[in-house]
């Protein structure tokens, strides 16, 4: 969930890990299919107590990020054959981020990670 100051949690990079990892794995299965992973299956990925909606936001920001550089909207040196290295998961676990609120438009996604090269 949001702080008061809008910005999403710091989470277990270990828990971004397994979310990311599960909802990769979901998405090789299902190819160029939309479909929707439940909320429960997000819990059993993390640790007890972790907050399930922080690690989510910060998969999709992840998921967004490994989608640019992809298409080579901004060189992302951290990805390699379509895998991030350890380091970036540690970094979008702790690095702070602003939810974006519905109807808002975000920046460009460089801009959103503007500080990861300082942080590694």
């Amino acid at each position: 969930m949001p702080t008061n100051d809008g910005l999403v949690p710091a989470v277990d990079a270990a828990d971004l890990k397994s979310v990311w990892l599960m909802q990769n794995d979901f998405q090789a299965r299902h190819p160029r299919q939309q479909v929707a992973i439940d909320i429960d299956a997000h819990k059993c990925a993390c640790k007890p107590g972790a907050d399930v909606g922080a690690v989510c936001s910060r998969a999709s920001m992840l998921g967004s990020l490994e989608n640019a550089a992809e298409s080579r909207h901004f060189e992302f040196p951290w990805m390699r054959d379509g895998r991030s290295a350890e380091i970036v998961f540690k970094i979008v676990a702790a690095i702070p981020m602003v939810r974006i609120s519905t109807g808002c438009r975000a920046g460009r996604i460089s801009d959103q990670f503007r500080g990861i090269d300082k942080a590694s």
